[in-house]
């Protein structure tokens, strides 16, 4: 203790990463809650993921959804 404040925290690698894990999640929540704060949807429609990948030519189960995170 210094000045009545811990100056450091032992966590376990594993602890360690769970609480990086969430706050990232922390951040990606705030981050699309300010990208939709304007968004209506009695006057836009939203895009079905699908339909974002037929339009993109992206074939859906060709995909290997283990492969990758989304940032």
């Amino acid at each position: 203790m210094k000045n009545n404040e811990p100056e450091c925290v032992l966590l376990s690698p594993a602890d360690y990463n769970a609480l990086v894990e969430r706050l990232e999640d922390a951040d990606l929540l705030h981050l699309a809650s300010e990208r939709l704060k304007d968004f209506d949807s009695k006057e836009q429609a939203a895009i079905p993921f699908e339909e974002v990948c037929k339009r993109n030519g992206i074939d859906l189960p060709s995909l290997d959804f283990e492969s990758f995170e989304i940032e």
